[in-house]
C-alpha cells in the first residue's frame, strides 16, 4: 500500500521570526513548543482553524515548564471538532485534569501501574 507525502514544518526558535504565512500554506505537520506556536498566531503566520489532530507529547513536561496557560490558549484557538492524543511520561493528578478538560471518550494505555499516594 502506498503512503502519502506529508509536508512538515519545525518550528525552532532560532528560525520562528523568519517564517512567513506562505512558508505555512499547504503544510501538513507543523511541530512547535506552545510559545513559539502562539507567537506565529499573534504574528498571523499560522492559521490554527484548520487543524484536524492536536497532540500533546510530553504533556508532563510541558506542566514543569510551565506551559499550561500557553495550552490552554492554544485549545481555545482550535476547532471543536478534532483529535487529540496527549502523550506523557508519568500522568500526574494536573495531566489527568488536563486530558478531563479537552479529551472525549479518554483512552488510557498504560506500560507500568501508576503508584498509589
Amino acid at each position: 500500500m502506498p503512503y502519502e507525502r506529508a509536508s512538515i514544518r519545525l518550528v525552532a526558535s532560532t528560525m520562528s521570526r523568519s517564517l512567513t504565512a506562505s512558508r505555512f500554506r499547504g503544510v501538513d505537520i507543523v511541530v512547535a513548543t506552545p510559545d513559539r506556536l502562539l507567537d506565529h498566531v499573534q504574528q498571523r503566520t499560522i492559521d490554527l482553524l484548520a487543524v484536524g489532530i492536536l497532540v500533546l507529547d510530553e504533556a508532563d513536561r510541558m506542566l514543569d515548564m510551565s506551559f499550561i496557560h500557553d495550552i490552554r490558549r492554544i485549545l481555545g484557538l482550535l476547532p471543536a471538532k478534532r483529535q487529540n492524543l496527549l502523550f506523557s511520561a508519568t500522568f500526574p493528578d494536573e495531566i489527568r485534569t488536563l486530558s478531563d478538560q479537552f479529551l472525549d471518550d479518554l483512552a488510557t494505555v498504560e506500560v507500568a501501574r501508576r503508584k498509589a499516594a
